[in-house]
């Protein structure tokens, strides 16, 4: 099966490792935060969402431009996936990110960074892939889309409900999709935006 990757990084080697771009240390606070409270968390999130604002947005590195309510949903979706161990997946924060048609690669790019982190179609390489078969999982995006714009009002709980239905197997149509690839995946060749 060959299947489609974005990215703002130039990834060495013949493959992707899982969480090559190390995102797993940007949701690891949230996680500590929200183990303890909800409110813990909506605080910290509003205190790094005030030095986002802030800061100086054009010189910060691409990574960094994410906003932080982002973090806080993967937060969210990693605490779900660990409450509900029947759940067989892979961790979105140790994982490779996979879209089925090259069409959907871009249209996430976008989505990612070029309208949410005012990223150039110039800063993003697509690549052609080819995942093992095993241990490859799919999910709704919509529902991450859904949790995230939860936080934004800081409805934790809401977004827990977006998690559960994510994590819960519920198939999305065809171009809402993204897959998880919990092994090494072999790159085939980089392609133009």
């Amino acid at each position: 099966m060959l299947c489609w990757h974005y990215t703002i990084h130039s990834p060495e080697g013949e493959y992707l490792l899982p969480d090559y771009h190390k995102n797993k240390n940007r949701a690891l606070p949230y996680i500590e935060i929200l183990r303890r409270s909800e409110q813990l968390m909506i605080r910290h999130l509003e205190s790094e969402r005030a030095k986002l604002i802030s800061s100086d947005y054009s010189s910060m590195a691409a990574e960094d431009r994410q906003n932080p309510d982002k973090w806080a949903a993967e937060a969210v979706f990693e605490t779900m996936r660990q409450k509900l161990q029947e759940v067989p997946s892979v961790s979105r924060l140790n994982c490779v990110y996979l879209c089925r048609t090259k069409e959907m690669a871009v249209r996430m790019a976008e989505e990612d960074w070029i309208i949410a982190a005012g990223m150039k179609k110039e800063d993003i390489t697509l690549l052609e892939c080819e995942p093992e078969e095993t241990g490859l999982f799919s999910y709704d995006t919509r529902y991450f889309d859904e949790a995230y714009r939860a936080l934004e009002h800081n409805d934790v709980h809401r977004a827990a409900k977006y998690a559960e239905l994510y994590w819960k197997d519920h198939r999305s149509p065809a171009e809402y999709e993204e897959m998880l690839s919990g092994s090494p995946v072999r790159i085939l060749r980089k392609a133009s935006f």
